[in-house]
């Protein structure tokens, strides 16, 4: 594994944000946990950074972009959008197990804005 990939699997935020996820998962759907707030929003807002990591970590090492390229903002919005379109139009349509919710529109946003800002960094 190169250390470029490492360094991005490993960041601090990067496994906090999967950690949480997963923690979130297993209390909700197999303990029965069930926190309202988390419940409603935690997901949706970590879903775009973890997502848009990978993407990045795509770009550089597997399309060779190489270790400081950084996504575009036009960039970020257009898998924002994308992944709103798909989750909060076309998933409701195709099955009834999926809401639409324009709040979770909002926390997609909050989480691309947050990306962008914070975590889309050049490696050094």
């Amino acid at each position: 594994m190169k250390q470029g990939v490492g360094v991005m699997l490993l960041q601090p935020w990067f496994l906090g944000a999967l950690m949480l996820v997963l923690i979130h998962q297993v209390s909700q759907k197999i303990l029965g946990v069930n926190i309202p707030l988390a419940d409603s929003f935690l997901d949706p807002i970590l879903f775009l950074p973890i997502l848009l990591q990978l993407i990045l970590l795509e770009l550089r090492f597997l399309i060779g972009k190489g270790p400081r390229y950084v996504l575009s903002w036009f960039q970020i919005s257009i898998i924002t959008v994308f992944v709103s379109v798909v989750c909060e139009i076309l998933f409701p349509q195709w099955s009834s197990s999926f809401t639409a919710d324009y709040k979770d529109v909002i926390c997609y946003l909050v989480g691309g804005m947050v990306f962008g800002i914070f975590f889309n960094l050049p490696l050094p």
